[in-house]
């Protein structure tokens, strides 16, 4: 019927039995509601009804530089768009290229037709829509400024892979960390480290454990990252047995009276422990945790909760955009992915930025924003539930330096919090040292 689709009477009474009906591929569907399915008809849409979009997917959200677009499973109804949201996602718009911006899109959104099955289990999780104008296939005029635009980005993609480079470094900020509050630092206050000689960077202040700090530095001939403790103004590397693989991310964990190096090693192989001896800086035999052998997992964060062990990580592949989440009754395993996983689709808060920190009697989990660019800051979550079967946050505010990039690690103690950050500097060594990282 014109630009819509019925289903005949005498197919949609075939349906009486069915809990509920996928539409796949086809153009706007007359009387949903009329077919006799339990649950009604449910769709993929990609693009937030709450926010101006239209036709092609993402098209519109790349020619007007947003950072990200939605992605929702929805329960459909006579009114374009207004049918009830049953689980959402967001993709990174990719501003060199419209078909990774939709791919991402596909990939992201993948699971969330079983999380929408889900939340029809239970009702009270479903969300209404408030729904903005759809517009429809971009005009001529409107393609290629979009074109222009994707290759202006791409040039400067390409210009600064060959002529800049971030220095990370790590700084202290005095004064207890709020995850509640609105406040931000200002680079003007940070006092960085020193970095020890012979390497570039410092980056994921991860762990704070008999007075030593547990970081990241990266070796400026190798490219790669080494896993060193900050003790007072020095610095001691920690011998890691993995033949000179890269290494970042390091968390300690105590347990059953013994002390562990967790560090993030997805180049090297699947998420493991390395028994530590502080006194030496030294690690036993690589020790993978039970039922991951096959994973690669980027900053993964173990956190011990009311007599559980639960893992947050990311797969290299939808790292910036993807958060999954493990559980297992001990440490070492067996371990099993967690039912509500993946627990965050939004490249706004979906991969680690540090440890679960503990405040205000509640838990809350820094997550980074890589929406616009690597390390560019992080997002405040504030774990709802947490449980063995179900788990539920909520974003409760962006956190960002001002005057620099970054965090994309954040370390609270006691009296104050470690954070890393980055400023850019111009320089022909730049893309030198990338295709030797790369090559190494």
């Amino acid at each position: 019927e014109d630009a819509w689709q019925r289903i005949p009477s005498h197919v949609a009474d075939q349906l009486a039995d069915v809990d509920v009906v996928v539409k796949f591929g086809m153009g706007l569907l007359r009387d949903p509601e009329s077919i006799p399915s339990t649950y009604g008809v449910l769709s993929y849409h990609h693009g937030d009804p709450e926010t101006p979009r239209g036709r092609p997917a993402g098209f519109y959200e790349l020619g007007e530089g947003s950072p990200v677009m939605g992605i929702i499973v929805q329960q459909l109804t006579n009114t374009l768009d207004a049918g009830l949201i049953l689980a959402k996602a967001y993709s990174r718009v990719d501003p060199t290229s419209y078909k990774a911006t939709f791919n991402n899109a596909a990939t992201i959104g993948t699971p969330l037709l079983a999380q929408a099955l889900e939340t029809l289990r239970c009702t009270d999780a479903l969300e209404t829509t408030t729904v903005r104008p759809n517009r429809g296939l971009p005009p001529t005029r409107h393609v290629l400024r979009a074109l222009l635009k994707m290759a202006t980005a791409r040039m400067g993609r390409l210009f600064y892979g060959g002529f800049k480079e971030k220095r990370w470094n790590i700084a202290y900020m005095p004064g207890k960390f709020d995850p509640e509050s609105t406040e931000v630092p200002h680079y003007d206050d940070l006092e960085p480290l020193e970095l020890p000689e012979g390497y570039t960077f410092a980056a994921d202040p991860c762990a704070h454990h008999n007075g030593r700090l547990y970081v990241e530095v990266m070796h400026a001939g190798t490219g790669k990252g080494e896993i060193f403790a900050y003790d007072d103004g020095t610095w001691l590397p920690v011998e890691v047995p993995v033949d000179g693989g890269h290494l970042s991310y390091p968390q300690i964990v105590e347990h059953n009276g013994a002390t562990y190096l967790f560090p993030e090693m997805a180049d090297v192989g699947p998420p493991s422990l390395f028994e530590l001896d502080e006194d030496q800086l030294t690690c036993g035999a690589v020790q993978p945790l039970v039922g991951l052998e096959d994973e690669r997992l980027v900053d993964g964060t173990l956190l011990e909760h009311e007599g559980h062990w639960y893992l947050f990580g990311s797969r290299p592949e939808t790292a910036n955009e993807r958060l999954d989440l493990w559980v297992a009754d001990d440490l070492k395993g067996p371990w099993r992915p967690h039912p509500s996983s993946p627990v965050r689709l939004d490249p706004r808060s979906a991969r680690m930025g540090g440890p679960i920190v503990r405040a205000r009697g509640r838990m809350y989990r820094i997550g980074q924003n890589g929406s616009v660019g690597y390390g560019q800051g992080t997002t405040i979550n504030r774990i709802e539930r947490l449980t063995p079967d179900t788990y539920r946050e909520v974003s409760v505010s962006p956190f960002a330096i001002k005057g620099a990039f970054g965090p994309h690690t954040v370390l609270p103690n006691e009296n104050g919090y470690w954070l890393d950050y980055y400023t850019e500097k111009t320089t022909p060594m730049a893309g030198v040292r990338r295709l030797r990282g790369l090559m190494n």
